[in-house]
């Protein structure tokens, strides 16, 4: 074509200069046409592309949407495995404890006259006792106890305001002239009485109103009572060591208390009045009447979640004195306290405290710079809590050097030492008590803990539960609800610990 063109060329200018303009345009025209053919490609292939990722998209989202719905199903499924897991171990549980455990809480029928706390009469439960060294009530246990202390709390408020809608009776407990640790058992005991017989409780004891307030929801102060009238039936169970065995309480006492309906004791009755200064809760929560009642609500800590919903409202200055003294030597670090009562005590069955303290503390070098966990806890020194009426604590000072910590070695901490060690000895991490000391016995009850007790066969033991003992326990056998003698008495857990009492006065075994 250009060969043909230049040829012309030579012959006519003129044509030649026409046709290569009309060359120049062809070509333009091509490559435009050129042009638009291949950006109309290039848009069909990013249009195809952009479908093609539309439709993954889609199928991702469908993917997606199924795995969703996958997940579900495999998330109820696992739920309901573990329910039938829980309910299997549960099923487990209650065979051994009905065919291994010898301390099983075994629940039996209770006569038709029951108070209307009672719960039902359900003979086939039965729990084996906790294993660790702090309790807590089941989620069920919760719930009622929850229920029954709201229930108790707005009777008392109203009848202490005098509401004409319900009666105004009252449970009045007196201090008898006794340590700190058995006026407070006696306490928990009339409370019992009062939640039992749907009486409003006055507290008339010096001790306890000198630690604690009376709660808002819980106004226990005769001063806050209206309506209130002088007792016309009363109580009475002091004693001392000599009458282990009953002597300390009158056998018709024994008898209303282990085995009659208190209703109906009680019926006729404004004001009843207690003076004790004993743990006789033992005989109620083992009264055929109201067996049933405890071990519902409470399972096998009935003593701590009495306590510390009647027993709430710690006098402000030892509450301060106490959150300062956890604040330096208990938060962080892994403490083992122990009670020592002298009284109780010879030198043999003294020095196994140290080495029981000694296997329960982690060996942990406190000039150390850095901290270890211990069971999740971040632990920088280890501290022994001696209370003791005694010189022990002083005599192992300098062989344990800063280990050793107790309420007044430094320099501000005054006020009542007994209060304190009362208050502080529960709150660590490991517990050693005084077997038969009642005063040990409420530090760890208080606060739901199971103690370690030292023996004088150079052992040292977890106890197998943490309830207070009651020294006339032996008394009840007597009464007509234990006919069948031990057989009855240790039915429930409750009454394991009495051993202790007892076996350490009369033999000083422990």
């Amino acid at each position: 074509f250009f060969i043909a063109l230049r040829g012309v060329c030579r012959r006519r200018l003129a044509s030649c200069l026409m046709a290569r303009i009309n060359i120049f345009v062809i070509l333009l025209v091509l490559i435009l046409f050129g042009a638009i053919l291949y950006l109309e490609n290039v848009q069909q292939v990013n249009q195809e592309k952009l479908d093609q990722l539309a439709r993954e998209l889609s199928q991702s989202n469908t993917a997606l949407s199924r795995s969703k719905t996958d997940i579900e199903a495999i998330k109820t499924a696992l739920q309901e495995s573990e329910k039938e897991l829980l309910t299997l171990q549960q099923q487990q549980q209650q065979q051994q404890s009905q065919h291994e455990d010898p301390y099983a809480i075994t629940k039996i029928s209770s006569p038709s006259s029951l108070s209307p706390l009672s719960s039902n009469n359900n003979n086939n439960i039965s729990s084996s006792l906790y294993k660790d060294n702090a309790w807590s009530p089941s989620t069920n246990e919760k719930r009622l106890q929850d229920a029954l202390f709201a229930k108790y709390s707005d009777l008392q408020r109203r009848i202490m305001r005098g509401d004409s809608s319900v009666p105004s009776q009252f449970i009045i407990f007196r201090q008898e002239p006794s340590g700190l640790g058995n006026t407070v058992t006696a306490f928990i005991s009339t409370l019992m009485l009062g939640i039992l017989t749907d009486r409003a409780i006055i507290c008339e004891s010096h001790s306890i109103l000198a630690m604690y307030d009376s709660p808002d929801y819980l106004p226990f102060r005769e001063s806050e009572a209206k309506n209130f009238k002088s007792p016309s039936l009363t109580f009475t169970q002091v004693g001392g060591w000599a009458e282990m065995g009953g002597g300390g309480l009158k056998t018709e006492w024994y008898e209303r208390m282990a085995c009659g309906d208190l209703k109906k004791v009680f019926e006729g009755h404004t004001t009843v009045e207690v003076v004790s200064n004993q743990y006789f809760g033992v005989l109620l929560i083992n009264n055929p009447n109201y067996i049933n009642f405890f071990m519902d609500t409470f399972g096998k800590d009935i003593f701590g979640p009495l306590y510390r919903f009647a027993l709430s409202a710690l006098k402000p200055d030892l509450a301060s004195k106490v959150a300062q003294y956890k604040e330096k030597y208990f938060k962080d670090n892994f403490v083992v306290s122990m009670h020592m009562r002298n009284e109780y005590l010879n030198e043999k069955r003294a020095s196994m405290f140290w080495p029981c303290a000694e296997m329960l503390s982690p060996h942990i070098d406190n000039d150390a710079e850095e901290p270890r966990y211990i069971n999740g806890k971040l632990v920088k020194k280890v501290y022994w809590y001696v209370a003791t009426d005694s010189s022990y604590r002083d005599r192992v000072t300098g062989k344990y050097g800063d280990r050793i910590i107790f309420w007044g070695k430094n320099a501000g901490e005054s006020g009542d030492a007994r209060a304190m060690d009362f208050l502080l000895v529960g709150e660590a991490d490991e517990v050693i008590g005084t077997a038969g000391s009642t005063f040990s016995d409420i530090m760890f009850a208080r606060v739901s803990k199971v103690p370690h007790q030292v023996t004088e066969v150079n052992t040292c033991y977890r106890n197998v539960h943490n309830q207070p003992c009651y020294f006339f326990w032996k008394g009840a056998l007597d009464t007509t609800c234990y006919k069948n003698g031990y057989e009855d008495m240790f039915r429930n857990p409750m009454m394991v610990n009495q051993r202790n009492c007892y076996t350490n006065f009369q033999h000083g075994d422990g």
